[in-house]
């Protein structure tokens, strides 16, 4: 018998999300990573986040599992609110 993971879809204030302190990709704090970023807001701004961030609950909020870079370029835009996928435990 496997588990499925379950979710719930909510739009949560960005402030209560924390970045993950592990990331899959190398973190590249260079003109190129950052210029990467910006590429990717211009995108949101355009088009919108087509794929929501996943973060599983915290002490203090919640953790980003996936979506680091999503969530950065929500943060340079400025957005108060990022839709989510919650991990349920």
């Amino acid at each position: 018998m496997t588990s499925i993971d379950a979710y719930v879809e909510e739009s949560l204030p960005v402030h209560s999300i924390k970045a993950s302190r592990i990331s899959v990709r190398e973190c590249d704090t260079s003109f190129f990573g950052q210029n990467s970023i910006r590429e990717l807001a211009i995108s949101l701004r355009q088009h919108g986040l087509l794929h929501p961030i996943i973060v599983r609950p915290i002490e203090d909020g919640f953790g980003i599992v996936a979506g680091n870079r999503r969530f950065e370029a929500c943060r340079l835009l400025r957005w108060k609110y990022i839709p989510a996928k919650v991990r349920v435990i």
